[in-house]
């Protein structure tokens, strides 16, 4: 498992097919995905899987990076019940943190970040 390459790229695609489709007729990409009615459940074990393998890959980098995952983990649970953080301190409204106002956004932000300090410390050695 260590050898495998990082699969962010169906990581990517799970939350493109957890998004709401946009109106009108769907996109070809879309419309050939089925979306599996539950997705949390495949984006928490595809995260373990690619925390397991960069924590294999990179273990001198293990603080940095369990931040990353640490995030991550909370980001889904956020969005997997996005009505019971509504109204608490920290939860949606006007001074809610960005995190907590659009979690998906911020969780590709995460990814795009998680991506680039992967490239980096594979560049730079491990």
């Amino acid at each position: 498992m260590a050898g495998e390459p990082f699969d962010l790229e169906r990581l990517r695609q799970n939350w493109a097919r957890a998004a709401d489709p946009p109106p009108g007729e769907l996109p070809a990409r879309l419309s050939a995905v089925k979306a599996p009615r539950d997705p949390y459940p495949e984006a928490r074990e595809t995260l373990e899987r690619i925390r397991a393998i960069a924590m294999a890959q990179f273990p001198a980098r293990r603080e940095t990076l369990e931040h990353f995952f640490g995030e991550a983990r909370d980001l889904l649970a956020v969005m997997e019940r996005p009505a019971d953080n509504a109204g608490r301190a920290g939860g949606e409204g006007e001074d809610a943190p960005e995190a907590a106002k659009d979690p998906r956004a911020r969780m590709m932000e995460l990814l795009d970040e998680l991506t680039e300090l992967l490239e980096v410390f594979a560049t730079i050695g491990r």
